[in-house]
């Protein structure tokens, strides 16, 4: 796991929260903690090796400047510039809207990561949670969401091979 992506969706109508840490290269749910708080994200990351921590390259948070941003902040000031000087408007205009939005796009091409696996597993878990008609239970809620979008492999290599057919 190199890449994770942190969300929160909505448990109940209650404006009650459970904050989601999804792999973002696998689409797969990898944690689920109750509210929206430090907490919630501290004790995933307590439940990771030392190595496991090193893995990790980008983390992706709603309304948050991804952790790494490589090189590329650099060189965008150079090329706005070039840009703003261009005697074409609409060059002008675009180099306006990147320089109005530049922390993201330098996070979305630098690490090469956006938002978009972990809206869709969000938007898997909301289809879980309609087919469920709701869930009673935080515990339920997390365990639905843990066996859809964990990664379970539920047909495991080894279980096969010792079921034989005659």
């Amino acid at each position: 796991m190199r890449r994770v992506g942190v969300d929160e969706t909505s448990f109940q109508r209650r404006h009650e929260y459970v904050t989601i840490v999804t792999d973002l290269d696998g689409g797969c749910a990898l944690h689920v903690a109750d509210d929206r708080n430090r907490e919630s994200l501290d004790a995933y990351v307590r439940s990771l090796t030392p190595a496991q921590l090193v893995a990790i390259e980008v983390v992706a948070m709603d309304m948050w400047r991804f952790v790494q941003r490589g090189r590329a902040e650099g060189e965008w000031p150079a090329w706005l510039r070039k840009a703003l000087r261009c005697r074409l408007d609409p060059v002008k205009k675009v180099a306006r809207m990147i320089q109005k939005h530049r922390w993201g796009v330098v996070n979305a091409i630098a690490p090469r990561a956006t938002n978009a696996a972990r809206d869709s597993v969000n938007a898997k878990i909301q289809r879980i949670k309609r087919a469920a008609c709701g869930s009673r239970s935080r515990q339920r809620f997390r365990n639905g969401i843990l066996f859809h979008l964990g990664g379970l492999d539920l047909y495991p290599a080894a279980a096969s091979a010792t079921h034989t057919t005659s």
